[in-house]
């Protein structure tokens, strides 16, 4: 915890991160976005948020992409704030963000042409659970239906076909369902892929891996990494980005560790 109140203690990491949550960027572009930081006082800026695991690096060629990972700062904020006044706070801050923002005019095109330029978004998340590999696999393939909470129905099953080409559906009572995706690589235990065209909207579709690690501690480092292809409004993208962290933080952890499980809807 201290190691992540030191880091955010900088206006400029705090800048940095700022600048990440609207997706990656390599080392030259954050050094562009700060100008009056040289390029070595940003390298430095950035290895100090690895170490708080608020940055995660990954190298895809000869470039390095830094990813936000805002787990850490979801965990210490746990430390002081009860569920209600997150929630409290979170809408506060929505007020202020709304009422801060200059209205438009004309903001509402007439126009029968639409332009949907193709994106790539990616997201990286990482978290340390104090579980086995196998058991956080487990909870993700075999017991999903125990705590899944982002359902269409309240009282619907969620069902794993755990083999390469199975699917990953939503089943409703009355019949009929949704499709969440379709495992296209699994290694038991180690490593999860799952491919989906998205049920809420045809324009685009997504890629998501999942690797599981054990850690000297015994514990697992669970890591997801989701990329969107195609047409991604920036309010799709805000939410894939603010559901996953809270399945991670909240509905998975909170199974693996105390056995919290959805509660399904009782039906009328």
């Amino acid at each position: 915890m201290e190691i992540v109140w030191r880091a955010l203690s900088s206006p400029h990491r705090r800048q940095i991160l700022d600048l990440l949550r609207e997706g990656p960027l390599t080392t030259s572009q954050l050094t562009h976005y700060l100008p009056d930081l040289s390029r070595f006082a940003v390298m430095q800026h950035l290895q100090v948020l690895e170490q708080a695991n608020l940055v995660l690096p990954r190298r895809e060629g000869r470039q390095r992409l830094n990813f936000s990972n805002a787990i850490p700062i979801r965990e210490v904020l746990g430390r002081w704030l009860s569920e209600h006044s997150d929630a409290a706070a979170e809408t506060a801050l929505h007020l202020r963000r709304y009422a801060e923002t200059p209205t438009k005019e004309n903001d509402v095109m007439h126009s029968a042409t639409v332009s949907t330029p193709f994106r790539c978004v990616k997201i990286e998340m990482e978290m340390t659970i104090d579980a086995s590999p196998e058991r956080v696999y487990n909870a993700l393939v075999h017991e999903m239906d125990n705590w899944w909470p982002h359902r269409f129905r309240g009282d619907s099953t969620v069902v794993v076909d755990a083999r390469v080409g199975g699917i990953i559906e939503e089943q409703f009572v009355e019949g009929g369902g949704a499709l969440f995706g379709t495992i296209a690589e699994l290694s038991p235990g180690r490593r999860l892929v799952t491919v989906s065209p998205s049920v809420m909207n045809s324009t685009y579709s997504s890629h998501n891996v999942e690797t599981f690690t054990l850690l000297e501690s015994g514990q697992c480092l669970y890591a997801k990494k989701l990329t969107l292809f195609g047409d991604v409004p920036e309010e799709l993208e805000k939410m894939f980005r603010d559901g996953s962290k809270a399945l991670m933080e909240d509905a998975l952890r909170g199974y693996l560790a105390s056995g919290k499980q959805y509660q399904k809807e009782a039906r009328s």
